[in-house]
């Protein structure tokens, strides 16, 4: 039987619980710096949705009945439910959203603000003092790096015998050694 071996690094990932609920952890690579690039084109394709949906709710005629309205409502709201959760999926990984929100349509509002909304700002906020922190050591690293290398090659430099001294030594010792 073969062993299994391990390779044991800090990979960026943290654990967060949702609203302190032990049962509903959620895994996020807190180094990912393209998290927020996600957050954000989510966000906007949100908007982009919500408007057109707008724009088709125009199309509902002014004598439709209450269950024709309450009909076209829902299926907005089916759409905006896929595409939300759909949405946290992509940013995190599959079945994120149900660790997330559970059975909740992301689209509910508490306080005027869906609560897709309203995780992701609050993700964001988390998360975006990491990723300053981050970058801040990695352009430390960088320079401190480049500094080291810089070294090197004056070190190289100095302990590299030079052509034209060495030529010129040889010279200088072949002419003047006759004397």
């Amino acid at each position: 039987m073969t062993e299994t071996n391990n390779f044991s690094f800090d990979d960026g990932f943290r654990e967060y619980t949702i609203n302190n609920d032990p049962n509903r952890t959620l895994r996020v690579n807190t180094r990912d710096y393209n998290i927020l690039q996600r957050v954000s084109k989510a966000l906007n394709e949100l908007d982009s949705k919500i408007d057109s949906l707008k724009e088709e709710d125009f199309k509902l005629a002014d004598d439709a009945s209450e269950i024709e309205a309450f009909d076209f409502a829902s299926d907005g709201s089916e759409v905006l439910n896929k595409f939300s959760r759909s949405a946290i999926d992509e940013i995190f990984y599959p079945g994120a959203c149900d660790i997330i929100f559970g059975n909740a349509n992301p689209m509910s509002t508490v306080n005027g603000v869906t609560i897709f909304e309203g995780f992701l700002r609050s993700f964001a906020e988390t998360i975006r003092p990491i990723l300053e922190e981050e970058e801040k050591k990695r352009k430390e690293e960088e320079k401190q790096r480049k500094l080291e290398e810089k070294k090197r090659r004056e070190e190289e430099r100095r302990n590299k015998p030079n052509w034209f001294k060495s030529t010129f030594d040889k010279l200088s010792n072949e002419i003047f050694s006759d004397e």
